[in-house]
């Protein structure tokens, strides 16, 4: 009586044992069994562009005349999910062209005059993600990366009346070591409010964004809407450029394969 007594518990504690390590293999199981999946996207974004020159003087171009002054522009995302982990690429290219009253440095001070304004922007972004939080309504990772970006601004004046004729070629490159949220909040299998925020510094003094939609997906398909904000604030290094700012309204397409 007394070795069966004994032999109860130690019974109990290997079934226990056995029951929560099919757990632990059925968990592991369920979550490799996830297929990989990869989103392909291209947007949109209808934005505003502001440069702040060292010398107080702004460069500002707002969403209606980027669209009227737009030479080339090509906005894409490529995202990879494969388990808890995430990986993307994010491309913005955009090269503009106004006129505009403006400020323009020259060597000793700065004169007022009409000015031809031409501005190409690159930027490339590069991260990594893991899974915070899954459940029926909330998906959240943690990401870190890269951001290159490259500002090349050509500002040309013939002020007559100050007797100046001059062209100045701004350009700055920072690459940025970022870190981030992203992720979404479902509703249910159409409706969805993506959302994504980072910060970062490195090659700048400090960058940072924001990024707020609504969704709707149907088979592999996603259209989205919302708001999208990118600032720059660039070292003491830079001879000309203080500070960018891009943003605006952004409209995508996405198709999951």
């Amino acid at each position: 009586m007394k070795t069966r007594d004994r032999a109860v518990p130690i019974n109990s504690r290997i079934v226990l044992y056995l029951t929560l390590l099919s757990g632990a293999m059925l968990a592991t199981n369920s979550a490799s069994a996830q297929q990989p999946e990869t989103t392909a996207s291209i947007y949109l974004w209808v934005t505003n562009v502001n440069e702040k020159l060292t010398n107080g003087a702004e460069v500002d171009i707002d969403n209606s005349t980027m669209l009227d002054n737009l030479d080339f522009a090509f906005e894409g995302n490529l995202e990879h999910r494969r388990g808890n982990w995430l990986y993307g690429f994010d491309v913005v290219y955009a090269d503009v062209g106004k006129s505009e009253n403006l400020d323009v440095p020259i060597d000793g001070g700065s004169v007022t005059a009409d000015t031809d304004v031409n501005s190409s922007t690159t930027v490339l972004s590069g991260y990594a993600g893991y899974r915070l939080v899954k459940n029926r309504n909330w998906e959240l990772y943690g990401t870190g990366g890269l951001r290159y970006a490259n500002f090349d601004t050509t500002l040309k004046t013939d002020a007559d009346d100050a007797g100046v004729s001059y062209r100045l070629d701004i350009e700055e490159d920072p690459t940025d070591v970022i870190v981030g949220l992203r992720g979404a909040y479902t509703i249910d299998q159409n409706w969805a409010f993506p959302f994504l925020v980072d910060v970062g510094g490195g090659g700048s003094d400090l960058t940072w964004q924001a990024y707020g939609a609504v969704s709707y997906s149907w088979g592999p398909n996603t259209v989205s809407g919302g708001y999208r904000y990118m600032n720059w604030q660039l070292d003491s290094d830079s001879k000309y450029l203080d500070e960018v700012t891009y943003e605006g309204p952004l409209l995508a397409y996405s198709f999951h394969f």
